[in-house]
């Protein structure tokens, strides 16, 4: 049975400069999520660095007037509430329009315009490895989708994870969660997720001393996934909380405005068949939010779960 201690060393992630050109980026991008249990990216260098904190205001700002409610520290009292999420883009929605009224600010529908470039010029690289080595933009991925009748898109949110000053009572629900655990251990089910945090809290597993402790990316994948009903002994997930362990780009906390790209379920299964990043991976990325609850401040982050759609 796999186990494991602690891990107060942070996991240093590969870095991506994403002022280079994509041609220049394929081989780092593919020689870092292979062959690992923990296939992360930190992208610096993406030209927007600083509207990520923009948008989480527009919506913080806009949410009492667009629900009628209190503050968002108020109304996010749990990050297990419902009031802990809020909507700023879903495809699924109605002609792909943003679900929440507080996403109709511009900084925000501009905001997820820039990440849903980047998301697209990141599927190129990955998966487009006949595109212009030269480009900076996934104009050729983007066309070659559109012409299959597809597109990547994906929801965004801005997720809330409430200091102590907006801390309520507990329920039943955090029974089965760590202290200190926000957000419990899972995998994504999309193709990757681009995720951008206001303050540290990610965990990811430690791939090299989780292969240590003989674990498996089948391992990785059972913690994965959710169970409902009895779950046969066998089959049972193994607990790798001891391989989790802080996020830190490997530059010697020199990029302080990095977003996080991560590997989802989907991506295993080919929806964009075969590319310069798609083969050599094993599993998708093992992550929770350890936020810490003494904090005086909330800790937002917006994930964008990126997936492959019919146009």
């Amino acid at each position: 049975m796999p186990s494991g201690a602690p891990s107060s060393a942070p996991v240093r992630v590969p870095v991506l400069d994403m002022a280079l050109p994509n041609g220049a980026l394929r081989e780092g991008a593919r020689a870092a999520l292979s062959g690992t249990l923990s296939p992360v990216l930190a992208l610096v260098n993406y030209g927007f660095e600083a509207a990520h904190a923009e948008a989480a205001a527009a919506v913080v700002a806009a949410y009492p007037a667009a629900h009628g409610g209190d503050a968002l520290h108020a109304a996010a009292a749990r990050e297990y509430s419902r009031n802990g999420v809020f909507v700023m883009h879903d495809p699924a929605g109605p002609q792909g329009t943003p679900v929440d009224p507080a996403a109709a600010n511009p900084a925000v529908a501009a905001y997820v315009h820039k990440m849903q470039g980047l998301a697209e010029r990141l599927v190129e690289i990955c998966f487009f490895p006949d595109a212009p080595d030269g480009a900076k933009d996934g104009a050729a991925a983007k066309a070659a989708l559109r012409e299959a009748g597809k597109r990547a898109d994906g929801r965004v949110s801005l997720r809330c994870y409430p200091g102590a000053g907006a801390a309520a009572g507990a329920d039943e629900r955090d029974a089965a969660v760590p202290q200190r655990v926000r957000l419990g251990a899972h995998v994504d089910g999309n193709l990757f997720t681009l995720l951008w945090a206001s303050r540290p809290g990610l965990q990811i597993l430690n791939s090299a001393a989780a292969a240590a402790g003989g674990v498996t990316p089948q391992d990785v994948l059972a913690l994965g996934l959710p169970q409902i009903g009895p779950v046969d002994g066998a089959q049972e997930p193994v607990d790798l909380s001891g391989f989790m362990a802080d996020v830190a780009p490997d530059a010697a906390g020199a990029c302080p405005d990095y977003l996080l790209f991560s590997v989802g379920r989907a991506w295993l299964e080919a929806p964009l068949g075969t590319g310069p990043c798609a083969d050599g991976v094993q599993c998708a990325t093992l992550h929770q939010v350890q936020a810490d609850a003494a904090h005086p401040d909330p800790r937002y982050s917006i994930p964008f779960l990126v997936d492959i759609h019919t146009a």
